[in-house]
């Protein structure tokens, strides 16, 4: 099962590929399949659809077939899938599943401390990954990005610097970077051994 067609597209190249989804997402990872497989079809799961007028008109013109019961099973020869299995016995032999992502925000947290979270459900950043709270970084899936991990490593190396830069100028400004120098100038040697170089 493959969770992205721009990542895994080229790798289903002329197989049979099913979308498993029923919104806008799966409509657009179909046509986008068309590049790479002439064989696509949607299985939405029994969920009713929540696709726009305008994306069940381009299934219409492109002439995807949506599947619109439950699956009830995957016929697989050892990892590899041979088709979907719907309620009332009915296989659409396929090579491929992607799913959409549909995916749930896990952003209590982050709203119970007032962080804001756009229309989607996802935690509003900056792009240095600061949320609307300060001192309260998001990274990843919770956020607009693409939910992708390498996508994720990276928004979180850029709130590792962000936080760590943050917390150097509120060092600085509240002068705790001071008094810590004072520790170390009581307790540590603090400069360096100078010999001078012969010639």
């Amino acid at each position: 099962m493959f969770f992205c067609k721009d990542c895994d597209g080229y790798r289903v190249r002329g197989k049979r590929v099913a979308i498993c989804g029923a919104n806008n997402d799966a409509v657009e990872y179909a046509l986008g399949m068309l590049h790479y497989s002439p064989c696509v079809v949607i299985a939405t799961n029994a969920e009713k659809p929540s696709w726009s007028r305008k994306h069940a008109a381009l299934l219409k013109e492109y002439e995807i077939p949506v599947e619109p019961d439950k699956i009830t099973g995957v016929i697989h020869d050892g990892c590899q899938v041979q088709a979907l299995r719907f309620k009332g016995a009915l296989e659409v032999k396929t090579d491929y599943i992607f799913t959409t992502r549909g995916d749930i925000f896990h952003t209590k947290l982050a709203k119970s401390l007032g962080a804001r979270i756009d229309r989607d459900g996802q935690i509003e950043v900056d792009h240095c990954m600061r949320t609307s709270v300060p001192r309260l970084y998001a990274a990843g899936c919770v956020t607009p990005a693409n939910c992708q991990m390498i996508i994720a490593a990276g928004q979180g190396a850029a709130a590792a610097q962000a936080i760590n830069r943050d917390l150097f100028e509120e060092s600085i400004a509240n002068h705790s970077l001071r008094r810590f120098r004072e520790v170390q100038l009581e307790e540590e040697k603090t400069v360096p051994e100078i010999k001078s170089a012969k010639a």
